[in-house]
């Protein structure tokens, strides 16, 4: 008996030793190559004061791992890591088919520093609450699956402004947040699959849609949100944002509903083509600036009390269904 417990003391001593001794472990990238090749990283066991070749390469349980100039580290297998930086004129690459997924840790969880790039054609998943903190000046171009908790995107210094270029995907029951501090945003420049919730914690806060593609079948509720761009949208999902703003050419492919607390807004530059669809707003008010168009055919349907406010020189073309509640009109001009 005291020979098995002193076996089973010995094993969970090595077990925390082993977790302890794998947290501890710093990488950064030595040469270019694959990341599950030792060959690629030096590691470092006590903070990095002495670095020497690696036994193992970055993985989930590890610490914080860095990729550095002039290396291009692709990732050629799915791995999990965190706490990962790209420094400036890095590149990591991941292939197609393959995932990076990132989890939670502490601090920023992925960062891309100014100059660096993260490339797909592979795909960085999150899982949890992540932070990702894209610098003014880099390229996240790989795909972005915001599978599971909450992710945020955002430079964390001036001028707070997260720029994503590939395709992002958020699966049901994820968020991406676009902004927890007023003045931040989230830009997204690749196609826009939402199943989950597009959101901002604060109301100072935006997300600017400036892909071809936005596929909602989710929420979004960003305090701002902007289709700013050349856009086709369909989805049945809901616009419940405070305000949203037409500022390019969003045409829909679906019926769509608009639920803001104040205003779905086409702007001067703004076109709302319904391309033979109804649009729903069923709260707030629809207002078009001098400019804006709402084009034929299609149908503008409104449900409660809502109001339109248009703007002398705006033209709205499309049939005007009021279905139910009162509709007040009024010239903002």
């Amino acid at each position: 008996m005291k020979t098995f417990r002193t076996l089973f003391l010995f094993l969970a001593l090595m077990s925390v030793a082993g977790s302890t001794f794998a947290a501890n472990e710093l990488f950064r990238s030595i040469a270019s190559g694959n990341w599950n090749l030792t060959s690629s990283w030096q590691m470092s066991t006590n903070g990095g004061g002495v670095w020497f070749a690696a036994t193992s390469t970055p993985h989930d349980t590890s610490g914080a791992i860095t990729i550095r100039v002039p290396n291009n580290v692709t990732v050629s297998a799915n791995v999990t890591a965190n706490q990962l930086t790209i420094d400036s004129g890095a590149v990591l690459t991941i292939n197609s088919g393959v995932v990076l997924t990132i989890i939670a840790g502490s601090g920023n969880d992925l960062t891309l520093l100014k100059g660096s790039a993260l490339n797909g054609p592979g795909t960085v998943r999150t899982q949890g609450t992540i932070e990702i903190n894209p610098r003014a000046g880099s390229a996240f171009n790989a795909q972005l699956n915001v599978n599971t908790g909450t992710t945020v995107a955002n430079d964390q210094t001036s001028p707070y402004q997260g720029n994503l270029y590939g395709n992002v995907t958020i699966d049901a029951g994820a968020t991406l947040n676009g902004g927890s501090v007023s003045g931040f945003s989230t830009v997204l420049y690749g196609s826009v699959t939402n199943s989950g919730t597009i959101t901002t914690i604060s109301v100072g806060a935006s997300v600017f849609m400036k892909g071809p593609s936005l596929t909602n079948s989710g929420t979004i509720n960003a305090a701002r949100f902007y289709l700013d761009s050349t856009t086709t949208v369909t989805g049945s999902g809901l616009y419940s944002s405070t305000n949203t703003y037409v500022r390019g050419n969003s045409t829909m492919l679906s019926n769509m509903t608009g639920s803001p607390s104040s205003q779905f807004i086409v702007t001067s530059t703004g076109t709302l083509n319904p391309n033979g669809f109804t649009f729903t707003l069923n709260s707030g008010t629809l207002a078009l600036e001098a400019g804006a168009t709402i084009s034929a055919p299609g149908t503008i349907r409104t449900q409660n009390n809502i109001g339109i406010s248009i703007t002398g020189g705006s033209f709205f073309n499309a049939d005007l269904k009021i279905n139910t509640g009162t509709a007040t009109v009024n010239n903002a001009s």
